[in-house]
């Protein structure tokens, strides 16, 4: 496939360094589209499992200083981390559906920019959580506008 090209209205959007939450089979194929986006730039990933982060890592090329695993807490304090980490400007998050709409206000909360495997949320009222976190940090939340638009109609 060919590579594709993000445009701003000022020129040629600069390099977005993205971080995933999660490291299951979506995740992976976010990478492969990843890798086709000019300026795009995977540095960071955080779960439950410190072998599947290592091998992940591994295959992509990302240093193993900013795999962050934490399996006593189902990968909590690992996406803490990330979401601390200044080198990570955007997150994609690839967790179980009923942690969608958490991980993006705490990352909306944490000025990343997000982008969420759908279902972005659940319900209505994660929406509007989602939403009003998005408004408050200035960041983008692609995943949040797409289910507001499909929750109200």
């Amino acid at each position: 496939m060919a590579s594709v090209r993000v445009e701003t209205v000022g020129g040629f959007m600069e390099r977005i360094r993205w971080g995933i939450l999660g490291a299951g089979s979506i995740a992976q194929r976010f990478v492969a589209a990843l890798a086709r986006v000019e300026g795009a730039e995977l540095v960071a990933i955080s779960g439950r499992n410190a072998e599947r982060l290592s091998a992940f890592a591994a295959k992509h090329r990302v240093d193993m200083g900013k795999c962050y695993a934490s399996a006593d807490d189902n990968g909590w304090k690992a996406h803490e981390c990330l979401l601390l980490d200044d080198d990570v400007d955007a997150v994609y998050i690839a967790l179980p559906h009923g942690l969608h709409a958490t991980w993006s206000r705490r990352a909306l909360r944490a000025g990343k920019a997000v982008l969420c495997e759908k279902p972005a949320v659940l319900a209505g009222s994660q929406a509007d959580e989602v939403a009003r976190a998005a408004r408050g940090s200035g960041a983008l939340d692609r995943g949040a506008r797409w289910s507001i638009r499909r929750h109200r109609g």
